[in-house]
């Protein structure tokens, strides 16, 4: 999984200096989602736990720019790792690019 990971970073960082910042960030965001699971004994976490974990990071969840809606969606353990991961390159792209790059 870590391969993997470092691998993918690799493809997409022009500097060493970019590569270990980015792939830092990413093991960090793994290590936070497997904590979470492995607090649950296991167990697969509601979506809505997941983006709010990630967001915190970042923003306020008090922050007008961020609402949730909807059903409460469980995820099982491999969807769990998988939202994670796509999760955070999705906050992180919104800090780079997005709504959460400027303030307000």
């Amino acid at each position: 999984m870590v391969g993997s990971l470092a691998m993918l970073t690799g493809q997409h960082t022009p500097s060493v200096e970019a590569f270990v910042e980015s792939f830092t960030d990413r093991l960090e965001a793994m290590g936070r989602n497997l904590a979470m699971i492995s607090g649950r004994h296991w167990h697969g976490l509601p979506f809505r736990v997941i983006v709010e974990a990630e967001l915190a990071l970042v923003v306020s969840l008090d922050d007008p720019r961020v609402t949730f809606s909807g059903p409460e969606l469980m995820l099982s353990v491999r969807a769990t790792k998988q939202t994670a991961r796509m999760t955070h390159e999705m906050v992180t792209n919104a800090v780079r690019h997005g709504c959460f790059s400027v303030p307000g």
